[in-house]
């Protein structure tokens, strides 16, 4: 994250530890630094501000050490503090009033440990199993701690993942191993639950059916698509272990949002209307010349398009869809109703390939192609290593 968007996280830090909320709980996503998030816990837990960012974890014992044949001897739970996940929150008189199991965001290498010759389904599969496990394990210390303090605590958990039956937008999708992969909610969760609190999903949603069992969605749009759906925040309120009700709050709109598709005459008319109506959105604009097969493509696209937005406060992401440019052309040659994202890397690569280089040598060609395996066969391996 950029210096100002840690200002703007600390500053609002700041002003809610001067409310009446006695305490904040802060776990990492997918798309955090852990270490970063983690880094001032020592100076916030003074603020009653309980960070999670990475899976805490423990000195390895003699047993646990990895082996010169690289076997150990414990399972990776082993090197995990489970108990550091359990959060026991207080009222102003220092009784227990709630129970956390601060989940953060679980790495591939938080639940699993990786072996040769595995398929993705098996990888899958284990990594999915890992995460149940994990839980387990924090729900149990949870539901010990639970009944040793008083069996009325509510606990509620977190988790940032995809669970079954959530609904994405186009800015997340359901991805495999490297990232998210989708988990069975009702599989995954155990009982002593009272209330779980996921991220993820931009949209606000109910998963499988349980009240208590949601997404509160982001608070601010993180896509144009996702610029539909309304923001809002959750309030939940408890008696005892009884969950009493859930109400979202509604977050404003402070920045509008308008996605234009069509030709570049519908283009032109569109912006025409926001700046007439003195708009000050952020456009997402897709020139569709798919739609207007006649219009030629429009190499300065931009260009055109910040003249037009000239003298207004409008800003606008600009793109084009398949058929638009030259070498979209070629990849919707044979097949008029096909889309960019319908075809993997090698498809795409081979078929610019024969277009670009349809006079090049054979063994020219051949050179090319294979430095285009090795650096995807790279990527791949990075990703890998990295999930």
């Amino acid at each position: 994250p950029s210096h100002q968007a840690l200002s703007l996280y600390f500053a609002f830090l700041g002003r809610l530890v001067r409310t009446c909320c006695r305490h904040v709980v802060v776990v990492a996503g997918n798309h955090d630094s852990a270490s970063l998030i983690d880094a001032p816990k020592p100076l916030l837990d003074a603020l009653d501000i309980h960070i999670v960012g990475a899976v805490p974890r423990r000195p390895l014992e003699a047993s646990e050490v990895e082996a010169e044949d690289g076997s150990r001897g414990g399972s990776i739970d082993d090197a995990i503090a489970f108990e550091d996940e359990i959060l026991v929150l207080r009222n102003g008189h220092g009784q227990p009033e709630l129970i956390v199991c601060a989940v953060p965001y679980l790495k591939e290498r938080d639940v699993r440990r990786v072996g040769e010759g595995e398929g993705p389904d098996e990888r899958v599969a284990q990594a999915q199993a890992g995460i149940r496990a994990h839980y387990a394990r924090v729900c149990e210390l949870a539901e010990a701690r639970r009944q040793a303090l008083s069996p009325e605590l509510p606990i509620v958990a977190t988790g940032h993942l995809f669970a079954t039956g959530g609904v994405a937008d186009d800015g997340e999708r359901d991805l495999l191993v490297g990232s998210l992969l989708q988990i069975d909610a009702e599989a995954t969760f155990p009982q002593c639950i009272d209330y779980l609190a996921l991220g993820h999903l931009h949209a606000p949603q109910v998963i499988s059916g349980h009240p208590a069992w949601r997404y509160s969605g982001s608070p601010l749009p993180m896509t144009f698509s996702d610029a539909r759906c309304a923001k809002g925040v959750c309030v939940v309120e408890f008696q005892g272990r009884r969950l009493a009700s859930v109400r979202q709050v509604e977050v404003p709109c402070f920045q509008a949002r308008h996605r234009i598709a069509g030709t570049w005459a519908e283009i032109e008319d569109a912006i025409a209307r926001l700046k007439e109506a003195g708009s000050a959105a952020w456009l997402e604009i897709v020139h569709q010349r798919s739609a207007a097969p006649s219009e030629p493509p429009i190499p300065e696209l931009s260009e055109r398009i910040e003249a037009l937005l000239e003298g207004s406060p409008m800003i606008a992401l600009v793109s084009r869809e398949l058929g638009a440019t030259i070498e979209d052309a070629s990849l919707i040659a044979l097949h008029p109703s096909e889309r960019l994202q319908d075809l993997d890397e090698s498809e795409v690569f081979e078929r610019l390939l024969s277009r670009r280089c349809a006079t090049w040598p054979e063994e020219a060609v051949a050179a090319v192609r294979e430095t285009f395996r090795e650096a995807l066969q790279g990527l791949r391996e990075r990703d890998a290593k990295a999930g």
